[in-house]
């Protein structure tokens, strides 16, 4: 049986381009937003990887936690939904998004197989190992470069060797 592994998603965040410009007023605007094909191709890759060695458990932490059932249809809909389950962390009366994820962890088995996926850290990185906090910049979304390097300082990806061709020879780069 695998170790489960938690995957705490800011959906605004990670994959939703800034360009959305969706407003706090018409919060059913944002379930209809076009999600970056980038960064839904470097999810489902983060999954498949983690996949290979754990019980991949997806956390909504965001405000999408709000309506999970448009949640989850939208993360259906994006073939976001390859994991064992998806939860949300509890809204609390604190407001502080790393003392929610903690709450969500203390519990749990494998507490420390996490990441947390978000642009806004301010109120997670001191409660959490900024080891596994993917800080991604604001106005982008989620790159399949950040989740290669993440799963390699993991040690979960093996770095592949590079080729390049020189005067017509073959010659293989280490890492």
């Amino acid at each position: 049986m695998k170790e489960n592994f938690y995957v705490f998603l800011n959906i605004d965040s990670a994959l939703l381009d800034a360009s959305n410009d969706i407003e706090q007023s018409n919060k059913n605007e944002k379930y209809e937003a076009k999600f970056n094909t980038e960064s839904v191709e470097s999810l489902k890759f983060l999954f498949e990887k983690l996949g290979e060695f754990f019980d991949v458990n997806l956390v909504i932490s965001s405000s999408w936690r709000l309506d999970m059932a448009k949640t989850i249809n939208k993360l259906y809909k994006n073939d976001l939904l390859n994991v064992k389950k998806v939860e949300a962390t509890r809204v609390s009366t604190y407001d502080i998004r790393g003392l929610e994820i903690k709450d969500y962890l203390k519990d749990k088995d494998n507490k420390n197989n996490y990441l947390v996926i978000d642009s806004e850290t301010k109120d997670i990185a001191s409660f959490l190992d900024k080891k596994r906090i993917l800080k991604i910049p604001t106005e982008e979304t989620l790159k399949k470069e950040q989740v290669n390097t993440f799963l390699l300082e993991q040690k979960l990806l093996k770095e592949e060797k590079s080729k390049i061709t020189l005067n017509r020879k073959e010659i293989e780069l280490e890492p």
